[in-house]
């Protein structure tokens, strides 16, 4: 089963806008193991928010905090299985003019240790980029960014299949800078800024 509920809303003359999630999921597993019926229950549930204010052409700024409980329980399995995981974040543009954009994000992962995995599992994740728009309608951009300036960003994923925990870590792409040009050549009405 799964339920997912979102409620979100613009304060009036503020630009202040902000997001209401809550989500549950569950399932339920019966097999054998050595001719040992086994049933195992997994279940998450979480609240998340998001609160920002933005201004077309000035600035966003948005800032989210993200909790999920995780449980499990098996019939031959008794450890302690039950975590916390938390994804927090903060994300700012800024037009430094109407062509110059300043922009960077942050987001902090953790999760809980359990008995089969004792390690730390927390990381930050920082990016920053600016861009200059080109051209009379601004469909041209140049953008430099730097991505993972902390040098914490790892794959990893934790998930429960039948009465197992896992957990998985897999190379991703570290920090790195790119330079690129992006150019908008569309001719859909409206497209395009003056």
């Amino acid at each position: 089963y799964s339920l997912y509920l979102n409620y979100g809303m613009k304060i009036k003359k503020t630009d202040i806008y902000t997001d209401f999630f809550v989500y549950t999921n569950g399932s339920r597993y019966v097999n054998f193991v050595n001719n040992l019926k086994t049933i195992s229950n997994n279940q998450s549930a979480g609240i998340e928010f998001r609160i920002g204010k933005s201004k077309e052409e000035k600035y966003d700024l948005s800032i989210t905090a993200n909790f999920r409980e995780n449980f499990s329980t098996s019939n031959i399995n008794t450890g302690k299985n039950n975590f916390l995981s938390q994804e927090h974040g903060a994300q700012a543009n800024i037009n430094l003019t109407k062509k110059i954009i300043l922009g960077s994000d942050m987001n902090f992962y953790h999760r809980q240790k359990v008995d089969a995995f004792d390690k730390n599992t927390s990381l930050t994740v920082w990016n920053t980029y600016l861009s200059y728009k080109l051209f009379k309608k601004n469909n041209g951009v140049i953008k430099l960014e730097v991505n993972d300036i902390l040098k914490q960003r790892r794959g990893y994923d934790r998930s429960y299949s039948s009465n197992k925990l896992y957990e998985r870590n897999y190379n991703m792409l570290g920090q790195y800078a790119l330079l690129s040009f992006t150019w908008n050549f569309t001719k859909t009405p409206g497209t395009t800024t003056k």
